[in-house]
């Protein structure tokens, strides 16, 4: 893909269903033993239901280059609209900029996709303290 000038990115998938890279330890051990130079596509509902966010995000902030903006209760993959579920979208939102992610936010929901654009926003442009 980088010879082609394309950045390939591997997703971090939803528990209980039979995949692979559910969770961060997965993920981890695939970058160590392949190699590969690959980047990080976040799926925030993904990690919500593996109750594992904030050790995706610890784990790898630096190789996350776009992030799947959902919402859901933590059991269902229900791509809801941001706000809607139990996510902490504010958390996610400041973690990242506190490491200056720049990549790109994905809206995933099923219902009311401009909704949860607005919410998004409103979750980007939030004054937040950064010194915690």
């Amino acid at each position: 893909a980088e010879s082609y000038g394309v950045e390939a990115a591997i997703e971090n998938m939803p528990p209980n269903y039979g995949l692979f890279m559910t969770s961060p330890s997965e993920l981890e051990e695939l970058l160590e033993n392949s190699g590969l130079k690959i980047s990080i596509a976040f799926d925030a509902g993904h990690a919500h239901m593996n109750k594992a966010v904030k050790k995706f995000l610890e784990a790898f902030y630096d190789r996350i280059s776009i992030v799947h903006a959902t919402d859901n209760d933590g059991e269902a993959d229900l791509h809801q609209c941001l706000g809607s579920g139990s996510i902490e979208w504010d958390y996610i939102v400041d973690e990242l900029r506190k490491r200056s992610f720049g990549g790109a936010y994905v809206i995933e929901s099923i219902e009311e996709p401009f909704d949860s654009l607005l919410q998004l926003r409103t979750f980007l442009r939030a004054e937040t303290d950064l010194t915690d």
